[in-house]
């Protein structure tokens, strides 16, 4: 039954009597290994994040303000240390605000 080459996608034949089974490589399933295994059905990017499905893989593109392969960690806005003359940087998501020392104003504190 294998002659016919029926698995798809790498998968390895293997002749039974009468029939055949398919050995599907990793990310695929079916009967002829044809169904790419959907990475992304178990929603695996927060934060607003979009899954990119891919071969045994996905790829998350993650909104603003936030980083990681699945977009769970909040990029800090503060650590370049941007509130000036010895204000205090309050970490937000995708923007931060200053607290500013006496005499300084502004969203750095200039």
């Amino acid at each position: 039954e294998c002659l016919s080459t029926p698995c798809l996608n790498g998968g390895t034949c293997v002749d039974l009597v009468a029939s055949y089974r398919c050995d599907c490589i990793k990310g695929f399933n079916g009967t002829n290994c044809q169904y790419n295994i959907d990475d992304c059905a178990s929603s695996p990017c927060l934060n607003g994040g979009t899954c990119i499905d891919g071969v045994s893989e996905f790829h998350c593109n993650c909104t603003a303000g936030y980083e990681g392969t699945d977009c769970g960690r909040n990029i800090n806005e503060c650590q370049s240390n941007p509130c000036m003359h010895g204000g205090r940087c309050i970490d937000g998501v995708n923007s931060f605000t200053c607290t500013c020392a006496r005499g300084f104003g502004g969203p750095t504190c200039e």
